[in-house]
């Protein structure tokens, strides 16, 4: 289910002391470097927690899809949260079978991508919502297994 890693791939991250594939499956890179990841992960971590929060990418793992790429980006805020995003250059349908837009195409050195991320709707029932990829689509779930109180968002992004 998950791609393979070459190692001429890997791009070391000195603030995280570990190794991140930016290089999907099919080839193509999910951003140039670990910081341009970071900077563009940091708006989502921003908007779905309220606040600018520093972060650091934990892990960048590669779902299977026939084109294009679907990655699922770990994050862990300074102050102790850990998050996840998904990252899509094709098409996904949520959990309800809506088609989602995406774009294929690359302008120059840019990739469109759409970027899902989970935010809590309510605190007291789930404090964190996680986002999940599967055969399904893309979807959110509280991390005690309920999705009532979780939120999907998308927003496009480019590298």
């Amino acid at each position: 289910m998950f791609g393979g890693c070459n190692n001429e791939d890997l791009e070391y991250n000195d603030e995280t002391r570990i190794d991140i594939n930016l290089t999907a499956p099919n080839g193509q890179k999910i951003a140039e470097s670990v910081e341009s990841l970071t900077n563009l992960i940091a708006e989502v971590a921003e908007e779905a927690f309220g606040e600018n929060k520093d972060i650091k990418i934990d892990d960048v793992i590669y779902h299977d899809t026939d084109q294009g790429f679907i990655a699922e980006v770990a994050y862990i805020t300074y102050d102790g949260y850990s998050k996840n995003v998904i990252i899509a250059n094709t098409l996904l349908e949520n959990d309800l079978n809506v088609a989602k837009i995406k774009s294929h195409e690359e302008n120059g050195s840019e990739v469109e991508v759409t970027i899902y991320s989970c935010k809590s709707t309510n605190g007291k029932k789930c404090s964190e919502c996680v986002v999940v990829a599967s055969d399904y689509g893309v979807s959110c779930m509280c991390q005690r297994g309920e999705s009532d109180y979780c939120d999907l968002h998308e927003r496009p992004g480019k590298f």
